[in-house]
């Protein structure tokens, strides 16, 4: 059961970052994976492992990205803004993918959400630190509360199987991503059922073979 959940967790999120990434990406130049977070606190390790994960895999899938932060040299409070700034400088028009843990209702725990927004950076600990990227992922991890002591005990005390897990399934999915940029159409199809359940009525059968080939002669 657990399987059969992650694999659908890890579909659902493929299909959210291509189209973001899809729709993002025309604009920019790079791409930039900020992942934010420390090891320090359980919670908090879930953009670090993701950066650990990607660093050691992404160039040798493209030569056009690139990773900020992981367990070995985190991206915190202290030191983000510095790092932003390094980003703009060293790139002329970067899309920034921010990835971080968050807090969010008990029903969205172990929940990863993909948006083609800026990310709150310290909004979980009821700080206003900066509003950064053009694309956030957030995993959720725990159920935010109403002070900012019992969020950072949650942060402490989080089950970190359910971390490892949400890391696992975005640096895989950013990584399948990435690797199938070209390809990836096909596996739409099956990944999404959204994208491609419309091919099946009856009424469109035709069009179905003829969208195709289409995109069999690309």
């Amino acid at each position: 059961m657990a399987d059969k959940k992650n694999k659908i967790k890890y579909n659902k999120f493929i299909c959210e970052f291509y189209n973001e990434l899809n729709e993002k990406n025309k604009a920019f130049s790079d791409l930039i994976f900020l992942c934010i977070g420390t090891d320090r606190l359980t919670g908090d390790c879930f953009g670090p492992l993701v950066g650990d994960k990607l660093k050691s895999n992404i160039n040798n899938i493209t030569m056009n990205a690139r990773v900020y932060g992981s367990l070995e040299e985190p991206i915190i409070q202290s030191n983000v803004n510095s790092k932003i700034n390094e980003i703009y400088i060293k790139y002329d028009n970067p899309c920034i993918v921010a990835i971080d843990a968050a807090l969010s209702t008990e029903e969205n725990i172990g929940k990863i959400i993909v948006t083609n927004n800026s990310l709150k950076l310290g909004k979980g600990l009821q700080k206003n630190i900066a509003q950064i990227g053009n694309i956030s992922i957030k995993g959720v991890i725990g159920k935010k509360r109403k002070s900012r002591k019992k969020n950072m005990e949650i942060l402490q005390n989080t089950s970190l199987n359910i971390v490892m897990n949400m890391a696992s399934i975005v640096s895989n999915g950013i990584m399948e991503v990435l690797q199938e940029e070209y390809n990836f159409i096909w596996d739409l199809l099956y990944k999404c059922p959204q994208f491609g359940k419309n091919l099946y009525k009856p009424e469109v059968r035709v069009g179905r073979y003829i969208w195709i080939l289409v995109i069999w002669k690309i």
